[in-house]
């Protein structure tokens, strides 16, 4: 066991590999994680087939993907600690995320609290913001979760003007589970 895990949180490379297929519960080829990883093919394709080896990660065959092996003997504590290092992630997006502007509310729902018929994954409200700087949050967060997000970002006025008017995608939002990382002098209490 020893082995397995040193292989794992010795090599930056590895862990990177293992937390995409633990998290992203997919499967993926080698030119699919090319993109994610920032890597060669070649270097790629030698880590995943070492943790093949290791049991961590099986390979399709047929079609040459890989995907994480729910059989293996740590593969619940290894998600269970990825699930909490995630949440700790989250903490931090949100202060990161609080200099693009004047944010009000920050809402993290869908695919972040695991309900995945949720109409989106993340709610940001405020005022003056930079809408590049959250896209390029968001897409390293995406990065770390090995998902592409659905995101939606509203102004102050329009998204006050939506729950005035019972908006169907704000009420199934707000009725949904939900992760509330921002919510600058009680904003969301004061509307619901």
């Amino acid at each position: 066991m020893q082995e397995i895990l040193e292989k794992i949180f010795s090599s930056p490379r590895h862990f990177k590999e293992v937390v995409f297929f633990i998290r992203s519960k997919t499967s993926a080829d080698v030119e699919a994680l090319k993109k994610y990883l920032k890597n060669s093919s070649s270097q790629i394709k030698k880590d995943l087939e070492s943790l093949v080896k290791l049991g961590v990660l099986k390979k399709d065959a047929r079609t040459l993907k890989y995907s994480a092996n729910q059989e293996f003997f740590l593969y619940e504590e290894l998600e269970k600690l990825f699930e909490k290092e995630f949440l700790l992630i989250q903490k931090d997006f949100a202060k990161i995320l609080n200099k693009s502007g004047n944010i009000k509310l920050l809402i993290l729902s869908g695919e972040l609290v695991k309900d995945l018929y949720a109409p989106t994954d993340m709610i940001v409200v405020g005022d003056r913001l930079k809408e590049k700087y959250i896209e390029k949050t968001i897409s390293d967060l995406e990065k770390i979760n090995g998902k592409e997000l659905r995101y939606t970002i509203f102004d102050t006025k329009e998204f006050l003007y939506r729950v005035q008017m019972r908006d169907a995608f704000i009420k199934e939002i707000l009725g949904r589970p939900r992760n509330v990382l921002i919510d600058h002098n009680g904003f969301l209490d004061k509307l619901i």
